[in-house]
């Protein structure tokens, strides 16, 4: 068994998109920093697909540099800032992880600060710029929507932190279970994540640093505040209300849901609201349609066609599929008032209850499994689409979909919830179209489409079971 000591202890995240000419210059000024100061560390660079040769230019320094060692990560999509962030949390094999620019924006000497910070007991310590001389005069613009965006958080949130200062560090558990609740991942992450971080009881330390502007950029300013913007008012929206519950345990999950009447979303598809019967109808008639032209255009016969619904809620897309052809599809549910109406409702659908994360059923089962907004309500939504790959036949068909984080949905959702008579969910968090599909490449799926329903709120992957390459 590998000892915990020969492991690192501080992971260093460095994001990347179109950095090839910064990371070129910074990655050598780094190594040589951590060496020196003696920190047992790694440097995780995780690039965006962009149009320049980061990829290679780090590829050819980690050869060259074995101390500390320099991982790559290829995200294959376009995650933004948070999302490749994030995913070098997840990579990451130290205890601490330190999110730091490509440009290397202030002095190295301050790692050890932020380091010493988390091991002496702060969960997340944040670089503060605000007090400090900047170096290398800023545009007058940036200074001014920098104050702005500042003053915006401060009044919305009553959070006094320099939230886009670009250099931060934290507890590497505390920060993977904060990203668990983070739904934005572009340049606005940074507030999403101390908010959830502060509604997580977590300790935020905030150290003064010298800060060094340095003019080349791939950011176009103008256009970069107005998506923060947007971005920090979506999260405003999403913590308008409390959450539903925080819970993560289990069997008070299983409980809750057993108390939802099982035919809840049965009567909204049939509503005199006629918004909320064609929410249902809408991701339903979506969902199903995709099945169908997966076995029509595989030849198929329709009774033969072996179908899976992962989270059936009333049953509502087994109903449909019934009624197209399928025979006997199968559906999982967690909650057990569900599975009594289904199966009092339908002989013809195979109703059971059981996690999604945790399929009883055999694998390579199934040519076709629809899994309908259950992704956002899981704490890791990677083991539900790993059963699914598990279950499906070679070649077989997957349909997910979950609501798309964005501005319109925390407006929707702040709202819509406390509406209804019924509470229906205990916990949700929007997952943005391109992590979505990042999540399901890495569990092996071979994206086949994309689209979207409900005025773009919810995003829909059709994806094929076969031999794919995960991002490396």
């Amino acid at each position: 068994m590998l000892k915990r000591t020969n492991l690192p202890s501080l992971s260093v995240i460095i994001p990347t998109y179109n950095e090839a000419k910064r990371i070129q210059e910074s990655l050598p000024t780094l190594c040589s920093y951590l060496v020196t100061a003696g920190i047992n560390a790694e440097v995780i660079v995780v690039n965006d697909p962009g149009d320049d040769n980061t990829a290679q230019v780090v590829t050819k320094f980690s050869k060259s540099n074995t101390k500390p060692r320099v991982i790559l990560f290829q995200t294959g999509i376009r995650l933004g800032k948070g999302g490749s962030i994030r995913v070098g949390a997840e990579k990451a094999c130290g205890d601490i992880v330190l999110f730091l620019d490509a440009d290397l924006p202030t002095d190295l000497s301050n790692i050890r600060r932020f380091y010493e910070g988390v091991r002496n007991g702060a969960d997340c310590v944040y670089g503060r710029r605000l007090g400090n001389r900047i170096y290398n005069k800023q545009p007058l613009i940036r200074h001014i929507l920098s104050k702005a965006f500042h003053f915006l958080v401060l009044i919305l949130f009553r959070l006094d932190y320099d939230t886009q200062c670009g250099f931060k560090c934290a507890r590497r558990p505390v920060a993977l279970e904060i990203f668990e609740h983070v739904s934005l991942d572009r340049l606005a992450y940074d507030v999403d994540f101390v908010v959830e971080a502060r509604k997580r009881g977590y300790s935020v330390r905030e150290f003064e640093i010298t800060w060094y502007y340095h003019s080349l950029s791939s950011i176009r300013v103008v256009k970069a505040a107005t998506r923060m913007f947007l971005d920090v008012l979506a999260i405003w929206f999403k913590n308008l209300f409390p959450e539903p519950s925080l819970t993560e345990n289990q069997a008070e999950i299983a409980r809750f849901y057993d108390n939802v009447r099982g035919d809840v979303r049965y009567r909204a598809t049939r509503s005199m609201f006629l918004p909320r019967r064609l929410w249902y109808t809408g991701k339903y008639g979506m969902a199903t349609g995709e099945a169908l032209r997966y076995a029509q255009s595989s030849s198929l016969n329709l009774k033969s066609v072996k179908v899976l619904d992962v989270g059936f809620g009333s049953g509502n897309v087994l109903e449909k599929l019934v009624s197209l052809g399928f025979e006997e599809p199968v559906g999982i549910e967690l909650s057990k008032s569900s599975v009594l109406f289904v199966a009092k409702r339908s002989r013809h659908a195979v109703p059971i209850r059981a996690d999604g994360r945790n399929l009883p059923l055999s694998s390579g089962t199934f040519d076709c499994v629809l899994c309908i907004d259950l992704l956002e309500h899981l704490k890791q939504p990677q083991e539900c689409l790993g059963e699914i790959l598990r279950v499906l036949k070679e070649n077989g068909l997957a349909i997910v979909s979950t609501p798309n984080a964005s501005l319109r949905w925390h407006f929707i959702f702040a709202f819509w919830p406390r509406m209804r008579r019924e509470k229906l969910e205990i916990h949700h968090t929007a997952i943005g179209r391109n992590r979505l599909i990042y999540l399901m490449k890495c569990s092996g799926f071979n994206i086949e489409k994309t689209s979207s329903v409900n005025l773009g709120l919810l995003t829909f992957v059709a994806a094929r079971k076969g031999s794919s390459s995960p991002p490396s």
